[in-house]
């Protein structure tokens, strides 16, 4: 049984403006040099439990190089009006995108692409086989196939077509498995002083192939929402294509991939399939759906 920590500081208070939104979650000033990442009722503790294990194993400085990028230490787990919580050290630093445009960056979209690249493949280089802790995350191939059964509005012939897809790409061995995030996006990379970046939620962190990692950041980067009323105008749309395209061009060149198109399309659709099993809204479903209906056309 998860043991709980001490109840809020005096000065905590739900009344005030979180530092963050996201599908799942809030995050708060906790007490000085921490948050607490809040998540909403109802969502399950097991999950939560797993993301605090994901984050003390790649807080170790063992596991990743910290010159490249930082992990947030987690304190724990605590419960505030009947919500569960997780504590993070608090990273003070600015989402990509926003902290690229206070340095007056000519062209803060593209940029915030190669950097997205260039981060992505740092933590690509992290070999998992080494280290027992990130030997114990989830393979990338048995989440895929998990999501990909238990979407509930993929209609049975696109999900028998994925998985028929997915059982027809190389198992990489043990030894070969990189780190992959399993949501990087730019809102999850923070920019903080003197040159330091803090990665954050780790929670669909596992070991597989850079490749599938990719596939989903480009699924983010083109289609995904906050939540099920965000609508993404025409000029978000194009902002998203210019961070996309010059993160997908930053990233090919920095992992020499000359078939990089041809590497990703593999997987494209698997990260479309799986991302409809994440309670998304009838926009992004209608958007994703035909890159499902490839895996048809292809067959």
């Amino acid at each position: 049984m998860t043991e709980l920590l001490a109840r809020p500081p005096d000065a905590f208070t739900l009344n005030s403006a979180p530092l963050g939104v996201g599908r799942t979650s809030e995050v708060f000033v906790w007490s000085p040099g921490w948050v607490v990442k809040l998540f909403h009722a109802g969502y399950p503790l097991r999950q939560i439990e797993r993301e605090a294990s994901i984050a003390r194993s790649l807080s170790d400085a063992s596991c990743c190089d910290a010159t490249a990028f930082r992990v947030p230490a987690t304190g724990g787990i605590v419960a505030v009006a009947g919500r569960y919580g997780l504590l993070y050290q608090h990273a003070e630093g600015h989402p990509l995108v926003d902290a690229l445009r206070r340095t007056g960056c000519a062209s803060p979209l593209t940029r915030s692409g190669e950097r997205l690249a260039e981060l992505h493949r740092a933590v690509h280089r992290v070999h998992a086989g080494p280290h027992a802790r990130l030997q114990r995350l989830p393979h990338q191939h048995a989440t895929l196939r998990e999501s990909i059964e238990a979407a509930p509005d993929l209609p049975p012939r696109l999900r028998a077509a994925a998985l028929r897809a997915l059982d027809a790409l190389d198992l990489p061995e043990a030894d070969e498995t990189r780190l992959c995030h399993g949501d990087f996006h730019p809102a999850n990379v923070l920019l903080c002083g003197e040159g330091t970046v803090s990665l954050i939620d780790w929670m669909a962190a596992e070991r597989g192939r850079p490749t599938g990692d990719v596939a989903r950041t480009c699924v983010l980067l083109r289609f995904g929402r906050t939540s099920a009323a965000h609508v993404i105008t025409a000029r978000e749309e194009a902002a998203r294509r210019e961070v996309h395209d010059a993160y997908l061009k930053r990233y090919f060149e920095l992992a020499l991939w000359s078939d990089g198109p041809a590497r990703l399309g593999r997987w494209i659709p698997l990260a479309a399939a799986a991302r409809l099993n994440e309670g998304i809204g009838n926009a992004e479903r209608a958007a994703l759906l035909p890159l499902v209906e490839q895996l048809i056309s292809e067959e």
